[in-house]
């Protein structure tokens, strides 16, 4: 994967879909997550802790996927949008757009070891 493709990639899946649309739902007033385990907790109750605990999991999967991709840059890339997605309805539009530029050159380039 060359270091376009590797930028595009991380735009796509952690400024837009991590940090952009995280905000925007809490602008909307929606959890979607907390719907959704609530829906599974009222079928099966004893398991939701353990649902919460995945939805946990999952989050600090993702950020750290975020910081080893992009790392530090990626990070302030995903939060920009983060605070795009938050602020959309006044002048999120601004830091949603510097994240996905930085989210463009985030990707480190792999460099091979001997």
């Amino acid at each position: 994967m060359n270091k376009g493709s590797a930028g595009r990639v991380f735009v796509q899946e952690f400024v837009i879909g991590l940090g952009f649309l995280s905000g925007l739902w809490i602008y909307s007033g929606v959890d979607p997550t907390a719907e959704i385990l609530k829906s599974f907790s009222a079928i099966v109750p004893e398991m939701s802790g353990f649902l919460w605990l995945i939805v946990v999991l999952i989050t600090i999967g993702s950020i750290m996927g975020a910081y080893f991709m992009g790392k530090w840059l990626g990070l302030l890339a995903v939060f920009l949008a983060f605070l795009g997605g938050i602020f959309i309805g006044s002048w999120g539009i601004w830091p949603l757009i510097v994240g996905v530029i930085l989210g463009l050159f985030a990707p480190q380039s792999k460099v091979k070891s001997r």
